[in-house]
């Protein structure tokens, strides 16, 4: 049942994606209910098996696999194999909140200088301009326009399939500006690649082609955020203290969400709406000086 959804679902789906899916049936939904006949499959089966899964497997890794199961389930219903799919009142675990780490701006030159030279302006395309690794990884030097000071971001590097993909959604393909630093900085390290043209990589594993997060983050990152004092640090946390550099710049709600390749407002101001708040008092400060100047300084 698992494998004919996964086979009748694949077709739109991205290499990275499929393979979630192929390890969530064949490591855990085949093994624990490949035997049990589909009609009789019951909601308290379907418990049991997340009950399972939270024996081994984080609170996430759990949902993800669930969500595999559910998804085979409720298409099953569709196709009236089964009267109802069996995940009603399923329960589970509560997913907890992941601890961000926010760095400051001399926290990334740290970082950065700790950062073998060919992938340190990786660190600030990351901290300043707040790509995601994927995105930097799959950054073509055609795709940097310097002299107008803006990355775009128009495909990713899978870590499985293709060398290339598009952006998950149609926000995720953006212009985001950089600052004049940051574009000296790309330009000194595009003379430093052999081949240079518009289609190729920007930045590369040691050995050349494409950077695998595995791999670049043992051998890379986690001796550079040692070095610098952040031995937990995740390089998406990078992503995120980007943020409140911006808003600390001036950046508006609507520009952090573009730039961030937020398919809405509303899920930017879910994440980060608490660091536009803080500009309440500077904001009435302002207004304040304005009115009372109007009213001749009462």
């Amino acid at each position: 049942m698992a494998r004919a959804w996964r086979t009748q679902h694949s077709l739109h789906k991205r290499p990275g994606t499929l393979a979630r899916d192929r390890s969530a049936i064949r490591g855990h939904i085949e093994p624990a209910l490949g035997t049990t006949p589909l009609s009789d499959l019951r909601p308290q089966d379907v418990q049991r098996f997340v009950a399972g899964l939270t024996q081994t497997l984080g609170a996430g890794t759990t949902y993800s696999v669930y969500a595999v199961l559910r998804s085979a389930l409720r298409t099953a219903a569709d196709l009236e194999l089964i009267e109802r799919a069996p995940t009603r009142g399923v329960r589970l675990p509560p997913i907890p909140k992941t601890s961000v780490t926010v760095v400051r701006p001399e926290d990334l030159v740290r970082l950065a200088d700790a950062t073998p030279v060919s992938w340190r302006p990786m660190i600030f395309v990351a901290g300043v301009c707040g790509l995601r690794f994927a995105e930097i990884a799959g950054l073509r030097v055609g795709r940097l326009d310097l002299p107008r000071r803006f990355v775009h971001v128009a495909e990713t590097a899978p870590q499985v399939g293709p060398d290339r993909a598009e952006p998950k959604t149609a926000s995720g393909r953006r212009s985001v500006p950089i600052p004049g630093f940051l574009a000296t900085v790309l330009e000194e390290h595009l003379q430093t690649i052999e081949r240079a043209d518009d289609d190729a990589l920007v930045f590369t594993a040691s050995r050349g082609g494409r950077l695998h997060a595995g791999n670049w983050h043992g051998d890379v990152w986690k001796p550079a955020r040692e070095a610098a004092g952040f031995p937990s640090l995740r390089f998406h946390d990078l992503r995120h203290s980007a943020v409140p550099l911006w808003v600390e710049m001036g950046a508006n709600l609507l520009q952090v969400s573009r730039w961030l390749g937020h398919s809405s407002v509303q899920i930017t101001a879910d994440v980060y709406g608490h660091l536009f708040s803080e500009t309440n008092d500077a904001v009435m400060a302002r207004l304040d000086l304005t009115f009372r100047g109007l009213a001749g300084g009462g």
